[in-house]
């Protein structure tokens, strides 16, 4: 999308607008490749940290040339979004904010965030080495809830409480696999616990969501150049998943329409999936990359 000069900012749209498909290459499982890319990434992180812009709230409404109308509610450092009831969380560098208003502030690079019943936040770390980290209702302040991760683009908070976190292997010297680990009630390392899912074997999961049939959907994501991106499914206590959507190419966030659509940004387009009819379509293109994705009970979508 081009705005001027603020084309290389993070921004937030609510939008709505069509494009172009474009193909994909077939799914291969190749893994334990280009150790010296991964150190190159895990390097290259100290450095955007420290290049990242301070938060600001702009408001403004821009028309881009294709015609699509987007309001642009936050410029500058937003990362991740997560609608909680009538709320839109917007998780960045350092900051959770509710709107534009900051509610969660610590060292952190916010890669996904959700919220508990009870008010309690979670905000899952995109830097290596990563953390989970906690932030309790009563204002008490950021609390680890879980560590080890490599990097961890996903948490999700299940209705009966349990709480979903993911850890992607392939930002790391050795190799290990992904993982889904449910987050213990105490403070642990996520290699001591249990993966909640045994097979497939994962490598770079993102996203983990709950769905309105009540699997638990996830992406994998582009490994390399060797595997496309697609989009699991599994019923919680069920360590099998299943492939409900393939031939992706780098799916990053996802997020339920109300009316049973999955729309997934995946490169610099944004996808809408039905798996009622199994058919995928564009929805809109061209961003610079689009981290995030969440839609509103009236079919806003925010990117």
């Amino acid at each position: 999308m081009q705005h001027g000069t603020a084309r290389r900012r993070t921004r937030l749209h609510s939008i709505s607008a069509r494009g172009r498909l474009r193909g994909v290459i077939p799914r291969e499982v190749v893994k334990r490749l280009a150790a010296y890319i991964r150190a190159i990434a895990i390097l290259a992180v100290p450095l955007m940290m420290a290049s990242a812009p301070p938060p600001a709230s702009v408001q403004q409404s821009v028309v881009v040339p294709d015609g699509w109308v987007a309001d642009v509610y936050l410029a500058e450092s937003g990362i991740c979004l997560r609608r909680v009831g009538g709320e839109l969380l917007v998780g960045g560098f350092n900051t959770v904010w509710s709107g534009t208003t900051p509610i969660a502030q610590g060292g952190f690079v916010a890669a996904a965030i959700d919220r508990a019943p009870d008010g309690t936040l979670y905000v899952s770390e995109a830097i290596f080495p990563a953390s989970l980290w906690r932030f309790p209702p009563d204002g008490s302040g950021q609390q680890t809830a879980l560590w080890g991760f490599k990097y961890s683009h996903g948490v999700c908070v299940l209705p009966n409480g349990d709480v979903l976190a993911l850890d992607t292997g392939w930002l790391n010297f050795a190799g290990e696999d992904g993982k889904i680990v449910k987050v213990p009630p105490t403070l642990a390392s996520v290699e001591q616990l249990p993966a909640e899912v045994t097979s497939p074997l994962l490598i770079n999961p993102a996203s983990i969501e709950l769905g309105p049939d009540g699997y638990v959907y996830f992406a994998e994501r582009r490994y390399l150049w060797f595997q496309d991106g697609s989009i699991w499914r599994f019923k919680p206590g069920n360590p099998v998943a299943e492939l409900v959507l393939a031939g992706l190419g780098d799916p990053f966030d996802t997020a339920w329409a109300p009316d049973g659509a999955l729309f997934i940004t995946d490169g610099t387009n944004l996808l809408r999936w039905h798996p009622q009819t199994g058919t995928i379509e564009l929805w809109a293109s061209g961003f610079v990359a689009p981290h995030g994705v969440d839609v509103a009970p009236n079919g806003d979508v925010y990117v």
